[in-house]
């Protein structure tokens, strides 16, 4: 019996030992690990923000090939998600959300790791000789650890860097040969293109027919505004850019739509309505700059579509990326312009 005694006093030493020590360790984590891809910088940016791409260059979705997967309906763009599930321990699960996005710059990953608490995750583009450095970092500070979790994981955070930095190093190599091997994406103008399916989406418009003259940003925050507000009123909440689509257009007067998605349909208020867009297969023109210039860019990209034996006879939409009331310098603003395919 004193033996058994004498065992059980040095186990309660050696844990009361290691929670003393796991006060003095450190709460937080870091990782990074850089790569240089001999590309431009929108095929890996591409990869990196559209969660549905990360089967063909993550570490850890290579682990389980039958892991459950949820999307978002909306993918690469702020709010956008996804949650998997995986009986391989290796994978777990969790969730990923982005939080923030700088097109061709920088994403910001909110990531939640079951029973391990959130961290997050970034990605970061800079122009390097030849292509683009793709950085992947990853960083943590404990929080909604459960309790039980709270001294192992100090322990964990000394062995974070060399646990993950293997599989982040993976994965860029990965990255690099898909992005590297890729087609190079044509340029309209200097602007790169890419097609993409975009998935039906709900949203809520004002729809009317115009002077040409009068089309300016005064009236389109005017609308945006009053969307807004309808949304406020009825408790929807808005998801995805500000848009605007061309119905129709001459010289004289032009039939277009201020639209904003999102997540639910609500009913008609004043000349705000809602409605359901087809999903469609498109030509996305990434064009930077202010919106007072883009004539020329639209007849060059209907050469481009007829040079490619491809047509168009959808509606136009421009999707506005970059916020001009954060952003002053009009050469960084990113509008898609998107070009419904037949």
């Amino acid at each position: 019996m004193k033996a058994l005694k004498l065992i059980g006093l040095v186990i309660a030493g050696l844990l009361f030992l290691v929670v003393l020590i796991s006060f003095f360790l450190p709460s937080t984590f870091y990782v990074e690990r850089s790569i240089l891809i001999q590309s431009d910088v929108s095929v890996p940016f591409t990869l990196a923000k559209d969660f549905r791409e990360w089967d063909k260059w993550s570490p850890w979705h290579a682990i389980d090939p039958q892991m459950q997967k949820i999307y978002s309906n909306v993918q690469g763009e702020e709010g956008s998600c996804y949650t998997w599930d995986s009986k391989n321990p290796d994978a777990g699960k969790g969730k990923v959300t982005i939080t923030k996005i700088v097109p061709n710059e920088r994403i910001e990953n909110n990531l939640e790791f079951e029973g391990m608490g959130s961290s997050i995750a970034n990605y970061l583009f800079e122009p390097a000789e030849g292509g683009v450095k793709v950085t992947w970092t990853l960083a943590g500070d404990g929080k909604g650890i459960p309790w039980y979790m709270k001294v192992p994981s100090k322990y964990f955070n000394l062995m974070m860097d060399d646990m993950l930095g293997k599989d982040y190093e993976k994965g860029l190599i990965k990255l690099k040969e898909i992005s590297e091997s890729a087609p190079v994406p044509d340029k309209i103008m200097g602007f790169a293109t890419e097609q993409r399916s975009i998935e039906t989406l709900k949203i809520a418009s004002i729809r009317s027919i115009v002077k040409t003259n009068d089309v300016s940003s005064v009236l389109f925050g005017k609308w945006f505004g009053q969307i807004s507000q309808a949304l406020s009123a009825q408790n929807i909440k808005p998801t995805g850019y500000p848009m605007t689509i061309y119905h129709k257009y001459d010289p004289k007067e032009v039939e277009l739509e201020a639209a904003i998605q999102v997540t639910s349909l609500g009913k008609k208020e004043n000349q705000v309505s809602f409605r359901e867009m087809a999903a469609i297969k498109a030509l996305i023109v990434k064009y930077y700059g202010n919106y007072n210039n883009m004539e020329t860019f639209y007849n060059a990209t209907y050469d481009y579509i007829q040079s490619k034996g491809m047509s168009s006879n959808g509606s136009p939409m421009e999707i506005y990326v970059t916020d001009p009331g954060l952003e002053k310098d009009t050469a960084k603003w990113l509008t898609e312009v998107v070009f419904p395919l037949d």
